[in-house]
């Protein structure tokens, strides 16, 4: 590949600070993968495009509807995946509940419209994502999330089933003077192609900050996931981590 560019322009309109109307349109493209140098592929399209109601009477809530980005925590579980070309956005509605150093989010996604092979006919992803911190800088957070996929798939015994995973996790992110500290921790349960699925993962990370002038910092992390001790056994134990951004994580260079 030659190279990659993208384009965003957008307009954000406020009224009142009561309605808020965001509209985002976003060219992608490769140079040089053009089918031929007569042809062009279409690469512009709506990245987001949503908006935002916040009620006079009840200013901690506000609802948004439409094409939006979401990021959460440290993009483990739903980022907006920014290091890829094109980027993540869902179609969805979300209520939020804010007040101090609170804020309680409510929202579900349709993910895939499309009937096209190899795409699903319509999965869906829901949960309730919470964050409090005692201070600035201060995250500790709470998730559930839901994805269903409606779409029967060979699981390992053979037999086709449908996807439907839960997921409960925390995270926390905050500093005691020179130490930081980050855990998360995660466990699912639901069904993977029809099989059962037992899954859990507990990342973490940890540093010591000194200096005043140049600030230097030395840290270590840890990143685990289960994996499916048995491909044939109907009972599968690999992490489903929804819709991620692992570049900042697990590395940015891919090997294709």
């Amino acid at each position: 590949r030659l190279g990659f560019l993208r384009l965003r322009f957008g307009a954000d309109l406020t009224w009142k600070k009561q309605v808020r109307v965001f509209a985002q349109i976003q060219d992608s493209r490769a140079a040089g993968e053009e089918v031929s140098t007569s042809s062009n592929v279409e690469n512009l399209d709506l990245h987001q495009g949503y908006a935002e109601l916040t009620p006079a009477d009840w200013q901690d809530v506000s609802f948004r509807a439409g094409r939006q980005e979401w990021i959460y925590g440290e993009e483990r579980m739903i980022g907006a995946f920014g290091w890829d070309n094109v980027g993540r956005s869902f179609d969805g509605v979300k209520l939020r509940y804010a007040r101090e150093r609170l804020w309680i989010d409510g929202f579900v996604a349709r993910v895939a419209s499309s009937t096209l092979a190899g795409a699903t006919t319509g999965s869906d992803l829901y949960g309730v994502y919470a964050q409090s911190g005692p201070r600035s800088g201060s995250e500790y957070e709470g998730y559930l999330l839901s994805f269903a996929d409606h779409l029967a798939a060979a699981g390992e015994t053979g037999d086709e089933g449908e996807t439907a995973i839960h997921a409960l996790g925390a995270r926390a992110r905050d500093r005691l003077g020179p130490f930081d500290f980050g855990p998360e921790a995660v466990v699912e349960r639901g069904e993977l192609h029809g099989d059962e699925l037992e899954a859990h993962g507990p990342p973490a990370q940890a540093g010591w900050t000194w200096g005043e002038r140049w600030k230097t910092r030395a840290f270590a992390g840890y990143d685990y996931a289960t994996g499916d001790a048995d491909p044939s056994d109907g009972e599968r134990q690999e992490m489903f981590n929804f819709f991620p951004t692992n570049h900042p994580h697990y590395g940015y260079a891919d090997y294709e």
